[in-house]
């Protein structure tokens, strides 16, 4: 990342080591100097303490090291499709010369004082909007002025996932809550005698109160503590396997703020869960407690001990629910056909020189020389290059289509240059028409491919054929490029799988012009793809950059399985954590079924013990207790149900193919509830069907 001196001023942020960037150092003609982040300090000069001073060479550039950022400091490249950290800050040294003819695409950030507000700084700009106006008209017609928060700039692609995840920690926490209470009113059921007795000696309802809150609040600091040992080993854990998508500008870590965070959720909880014992102390008879016997105490609360069954029922199908929708959409997103055969393919990237990326002839001589080497390799089928990968981000280029110059679908165009092999590396088909041949060279008539969508739309007649486009140039004054098509190529999701196959243009690297050259490899790197089989593929792909140029490296030699893989992290890293938690969830509320189950067969063992001397079967015994606790998880059901229908609105974003309200996955998710709740009753309620009618009329 390129900046001017002030910028980690701005983040408030210092080098850990050296010195930052100077005023000096961003004036035309200084030294080059750089800023490493810890983790390139760390494997590019092994964490060397003597770092500042040393040098390195960028571009055919030496630049020298003056500082270190603190490894907390996350400074993210927001490119959509793979956000990043920067590992590597270089001065900018502005001129109008260094930034043309490539434009100056810049982001401007700042802090506000504290005494002006975002409307106050807007207002401010829009004055000076018209003096720019008035001394670059045009540049200033294709502005757009306003100011953002960082904050919802960085947070806009992890805003959602991240509350749907907060959501289901807090759900969770919630049915624990529902269980603990129930436990605990279970377990003041049986302690009123006691309460009784000790209000008789002379104990306030207060005293009482302080006594029952005392208990709740050290089974919620027990509990605090055990998920503060868990989270220091989980949470870091969870941070560096979380994707690029869900990448966060700061790390997370363990402070103090979250400290007191656990303190005081810690207390909430001693509250919510101790409020019905509490609740119940307070309804003590004296005379009718004290003259109850220690089997006989309790059971007028049943009724709470049911709601909270119903509650956790609820919340444990609205998680499940999340997580089936989630688990459907990915098996969808597995089941998409990307238009191109992954299997066996390596991709590569190189960022061009200067030289070669402002010459198309140079960046083309390179790429066919890789190409060569590249196919030299033993177990390679193919191999081809193309501007970028697929399943990466891509130039975005308007192109001007006869008869349509208004449609605002031409200024959105995928424009990639490919060498001649391209589609028979990645297997992908040519409807009609021909691919690109070696006879497609500079001097030869230029020649374009269009993708199948691209063609449905402008040519629904099928006659896409030898019709001509205009492809500007990025050179001011240059007239655009006339482009015939010679052929249509199939479908691609190159920007991911959850996204439809956008409009793409395909034209041969011979016959891209110098400023679009220049453009393409001054925002995206040269991709090349290479087809084959064997272990060592990735190895030899580095071996073979090496023998053409060591001077130009490769970077992110990947599979296109593990980019397919990439494009789908948000869905399976968050489809994961909410299946955990849901099967947790699951797994509390079957607790809660069964707590209240076989505390009703306990609290009803005399009760049993009649009915069956008076000749009920112990199959209706049995029957009994199940259709109980089947109509409790109903009831949860149907109050889970109604939440679903709210929770659908935070979660539709994040799924692909399926609706919220999918009646199947609703159906499937009900039915194992049901089971579930059958299984967690099934043992209560077959000890009451066995029980012996003379020892419980002893009891």
């Amino acid at each position: 990342m390129r900046v001017t001196s002030g910028f980690f001023k701005v983040w408030g942020v210092e080098p850990a080591r050296g010195r930052d960037f100077l005023p000096e150092d961003d004036q035309p003609g200084s030294a080059p100097t750089a800023i490493l982040s810890d983790g390139l300090w760390h494997s590019l000069f092994a964490g060397r303490p003597d770092v500042a001073g040393r040098t390195f060479t960028l571009n055919s550039v030496v630049y020298t090291v003056i500082g270190v950022m603190p490894a907390s400091f996350i400074n993210l490249e927001q490119n959509g499709l793979n956000p990043e950290p920067t590992d590597l800050w270089t001065e900018m040294q502005p001129t109008a010369g260094a930034l043309a003819p490539l434009g100056p695409n810049l982001d401007v950030i700042g802090r506000l004082l504290p005494t002006r507000r975002l409307e106050q700084a807007q207002a401010d700009l829009n004055l000076q909007k018209a003096g720019f106006n008035h001394i670059y008209p045009r540049t200033a017609a294709q502005m757009e002025w306003g100011l953002l928060r960082y904050q919802d700039t960085v947070a806009e692609g992890v805003k959602t996932p991240l509350l749907l995840l907060l959501g289901a920690v807090g759900l969770v926490l919630l049915i624990a809550c529902a269980n603990l209470a129930n436990l605990l009113l279970a377990r003041a059921a049986s302690r009123r005698r006691e309460m009784a007795v000790r209000a008789a000696l002379g104990a306030s309802q207060g005293r009482i109160l302080r006594q029952l809150w005392t208990e709740s609040a050290l089974l919620a600091a027990l509990g605090a503590g055990l998920g503060w040992l868990l989270a220091r080993w989980s949470v870091p854990l969870l941070a560096r396997v979380a994707p690029a998508q869900l990448a966060l500008p700061i790390a997370p870590r363990l402070d103090g703020a979250a400290l007191g965070y656990t303190a005081g959720l810690a207390a909430a909880t001693a509250l919510l869960f101790g409020l019905a014992p509490a609740l119940s102390s307070r309804r003590l008879r004296l005379q009718e407690h004290l003259k109850e016997s220690a089997a006989s105490a309790g059971g007028g609360s049943s009724q709470a001990r049911n709601a909270l069954v119903v509650a956790e029922v609820g919340l444990a199908f609205l998680l499940l629910t999340g997580a089936a929708l989630l688990a459907d959409s990915l098996a969808r997103l597995n089941h998409v056909n990307p238009g191109f055969d992954l299997n066996g393919v390596v991709t590569a990237q190189t960022t061009l020189n200067q030289q070669r990326s402002a010459s198309d002839a140079a960046a083309t001589r390179y790429a066919d020389a890789m190409v060569q080497r590249l196919e030299q390799i033993p177990g390679v089928e193919s191999a081809a290059s193309i501007t970028g990968v697929p399943l990466t981000r891509a130039m975005n280029y308007p192109v001007i289509v006869p008869g349509h110059r208004e449609d605002p679908f031409s200024d959105d165009v995928e424009w990639r240059a490919i060498s001649p092999d391209f589609f028979q590396a990645l297997r992908i088909p040519i409807i009609a028409g021909r691919a690109f041949t070696q006879a497609d060279t500079a001097t030869s008539p230029k020649a374009a491919i269009i993708s199948a969508a691209f063609a449905r739309y402008y040519w629904p007649n099928g006659r896409a054929l030898g019709a001509s486009l205009g492809v500007p140039d990025p050179v001011r004054g240059r007239a655009p490029a006339q482009v015939q098509i010679v052929g249509v190529a199939g479908d691609i999701h190159e920007n991911g799988l959850d996204t439809p196959p956008p409009f793409t243009l395909y034209v041969p690297q011979a016959q891209a012009s110098d400023g679009m050259n220049a453009l393409v490899n001054h925002w995206f790197g040269l991709g090349f793809i290479v087809r084959g089989h064997g272990d060592g593929t990735s190895a030899a792909v580095r071996q073979a950059f090496a023998a053409v140029d060591p001077d130009q490296p490769p970077y992110r030699i990947l599979t296109l399985e593990s980019l397919k893989g990439a494009s789908l992290g948000r869905y399976r890293y968050v489809g994961t954590l909410l299946g955990v938690f849901s099967l947790l969830a699951a797994a509390l509320g079957a607790i809660g079924i069964y707590g209240v189950q076989s505390f009703a067969v306990a609290q009803r063992t005399r009760e049993i013990g009649i009915c069956m001397a008076l000749g009920a079967g112990r199959g209706r015994i049995l029957g009994q207790f199940l259709r109980q606790a089947l109509t409790l998880a109903v009831l949860g059901l149907t109050l889970g149900a109604i939440g679903a229908w709210f929770f659908a609105a935070l979660l539709q974003s994040l799924l692909f193919g399926v609706a919220a309200h999918d009646p199947a996955v609703l159906a499937w998710v009900a039915g194992a509830v049901l089971a579930v709740a059958a299984l967690a009753a099934l043992g209560p309620a077959w000890r009451a069907a066995r029980v012996d009618p003379l020892q419980a009329l002893r009891q």
